[in-house]
């Protein structure tokens, strides 16, 4: 009986001061760490689908494609410090200067190739954890805003990253940050 009553007040008073840590940890925030080695960037709820460079009438946009279709461009970017926020660079690719940018098509607003001197290019990525898994850096639910306000969101595989009004709710707006 004595032995119960200790491992109930010992129990009780691990869970009571475990709880506002638990509140806390869930309020804040990270980015992913700068690695010298690309990421790979995933839609959070569906790790098969990831982001690529495609090609259409001369311009790059950036796709949501399946994973088994990621030949010809890869599904590899860097994360470069801009000061205020980050720059997204295909990795690989002909010209360091060449980043993602918000550029309005038609009536949508979507992620393409532009150039790295752009405030357009500038992006704010807070995600809900960061970390290492065997030494590698990842960071998951990551919600990538531009400088107007807007975050980036996956629509279907095939379909440009568009830019819409964050929503908290809104899955297709997490991605996850994973080392190539």
């Amino acid at each position: 009986m004595a032995l119960a009553l200790l491992w109930l007040v010992a129990t009780s008073t691990i869970a009571a001061s475990a709880s506002p840590i638990a509140a806390r940890a869930a309020n804040e925030t990270c980015t992913p760490a700068l690695a010298s080695d690309p990421y790979n960037i995933f839609l959070s709820s569906n790790h098969s689908v990831g982001w690529k460079f495609t090609s259409g009438g001369g311009e790059k946009t950036v796709a949501l494609v399946a994973n088994n279709q990621a030949s010809g461009e890869a599904l590899e970017w860097q994360i470069v410090d801009a000061g205020a926020g980050f720059n997204i660079l295909p990795n690989g690719g002909d010209d360091a200067t060449v980043c993602i940018e918000t550029k309005t098509r038609g009536s949508k607003d979507i992620l393409a190739s532009g150039s790295c001197c752009s405030a357009a290019a500038v992006y704010n990525i807070t995600c809900q954890e960061c970390g290492q898994l065997f030494g590698d850096p990842f960071a998951t639910g990551c919600t990538i805003t531009a400088s107007d306000g807007l975050c980036a969101m996956a629509a279907k595989p095939g379909d440009s990253i568009r830019l819409k009004h964050c929503s908290a709710k809104a899955v297709k707006q997490k991605f996850d940050f994973e080392l190539a």
